[in-house]
């Protein structure tokens, strides 16, 4: 049925029926596969991602197994390929409660939450940094960002100086790639939500946001020929100087996940952020 619903083009029909395939049967790659190309057919990049990582975490943990090669292989086609919307996501229906995964109660790591809480405080006061999150895979490190993310908001609600996230994935397929979890972590910045808090910020620094950030070339202009060391230099001090400029207005989160699957270039970037933005109310977060 979700082969044909596929082939109808009735994406959001599919995606709920393999929606439940998946929550009947977790081990199922090829209800990811499905899943992971209903999300491309929509036009959400980080949907296939969010997709394969789940079908890797949970082949991982039941079976100690990686992806079969066939799921691996069709993750990279979907993933570096050009992506376009081809129906409104205005149409999706609402996914019935049955077919939602239920958050699991948050117990054992309020003393992890007290940790990050008293961080953002200082990070508020303009001095922020970087947390490293470790531990085995599973032991909920994400889900322990979740809720600081979720208290976080709630605070930000009664504070004069909002609270706003970024979050950059970093996924296995990926990890020879440069600066894959910074164009990750920066592409909300291309919409219309994030765009207005970049007015203002010169052009030589948003042309080297936009070299992550592709959609942002518009607005940025043609971006200067140099060598290769000044390219790599340049687009260090763009990605601080545009950090830099988004803090004036908000306390800004960096959420880095899956850290040990980042590129060197990308560490390289995070290790040059960290040290250049240590007295700005920017908190970074890795795990």
């Amino acid at each position: 049925m979700i082969d044909e619903l596929i082939l109808h083009k009735q994406y959001p029909e599919a995606l709920i029926f393999a929606r439940r395939l998946v929550a009947l049967d977790p081990l199922n790659e090829r209800a990811y596969r499905c899943l992971m190309q209903i999300h491309a057919a929509l036009g959400d990049r980080d949907g296939v991602r969010r997709q394969y990582r789940q079908c890797f975490d949970i082949l991982a943990r039941e079976l100690g197994e990686e992806p079969a090669a066939e799921t691996q292989a069709f993750y990279r086609q979907l993933i570096t390929a050009t992506i376009g919307p081809t129906v409104s996501p205005k149409a999706m229906p609402a996914i019935p409660p049955a077919d939602q995964l239920q958050a699991l109660p948050f117990l054992g790591r309020e003393l992890e939450v007290t940790v990050l809480q008293e961080r953002l405080d200082k990070t508020m006061a303009g001095h922020g940094g970087l947390i490293l999150i470790r531990g085995e895979a599973g032991i909920g490190k994400t889900r322990l960002v979740e809720e600081f993310r979720h208290r976080s908001m709630s605070r930000a609600a009664g504070s004069r100086m909002p609270i706003r996230w970024l979050t950059g994935r970093c996924y296995e397929p990926e990890a020879r790639t440069p600066y894959m979890m910074w164009a990750d972590a920066l592409d909300p910045l291309s919409t219309a939500d994030w765009k207005s808090t970049l007015a203002g910020l010169p052009d030589v620094w948003l042309q080297q946001l936009a070299r992550l950030t592709p959609q942002l070339a518009p607005l940025a202009g043609n971006i200067e020929v140099a060598s290769m060391a000044e390219n790599r230099l340049r687009l260090f001090q763009g990605v601080v100087q545009g950090l830099a400029f988004l803090s004036q207005s908000h306390c800004l989160i960096l959420f880095f996940d899956d850290l040990h699957w980042a590129d060197k270039d990308s560490l390289d970037l995070l290790h040059y952020v960290a040290r250049h933005l240590a007295e700005s109310p920017l908190l970074i977060i890795g795990a």
